[in-house]
């Protein structure tokens, strides 16, 4: 059995997977990349506002592990976020070697009128898929995901 990808090339489905995975990833960020391009963001800045939006605060350790992003590029996109007023930083007052990086009122109000513009992107990735098959997708991905989390 094959699967086919986007530019017509085809792979085995029972082969390694790493090609169908970062073919997957790259059609999501493609498409993701477009939309946020409009409005002055990179991706590894949206996955940073995206994650701080879910959270109070995280420390700069907790925030490259949650977005894959490594320490040195995080600091430079949090600085990026920073300069554009969209996030800021403080010591950890119950932990001052720590750093927290917050999501300022306007960094939420950003997330909140891309958020629209990330689902219409998702969903363009997704049209050819039947709801059901969206959501399996979607379900199977964040339990991958959250397995391998726990083991690690």
């Amino acid at each position: 059995m094959q699967a086919s990808l986007s530019d017509g090339a085809t792979l085995p489905v029972d082969g390694p997977n790493i090609q169908l995975v970062s073919q997957a990833n790259h059609l999501f960020a493609r498409h993701i990349e477009r939309r946020l391009r409009e409005h002055g963001i990179s991706l590894d800045q949206w996955r940073v506002l995206s994650y701080l939006f879910d959270h109070t605060a995280s420390p700069m350790a907790e925030l490259a592990a949650a977005t894959n992003i490594t320490g040195p590029t995080l600091t430079r996109v949090v600085d990026q976020l920073i300069d554009s007023a969209l996030s800021y930083r403080n010591v950890d007052p119950a932990d001052r070697r720590r750093v927290l990086a917050y999501l300022s009122k306007r960094g939420r109000s950003v997330v909140r009128e891309l958020l629209p513009l990330i689902h219409e992107a998702e969903a363009e990735v997704t049209s050819h898929l039947s709801p059901k098959e969206s959501r399996e997708l979607i379900r199977l991905l964040a339990h991958l995901v959250a397995g391998n989390s726990e083991n690690h």
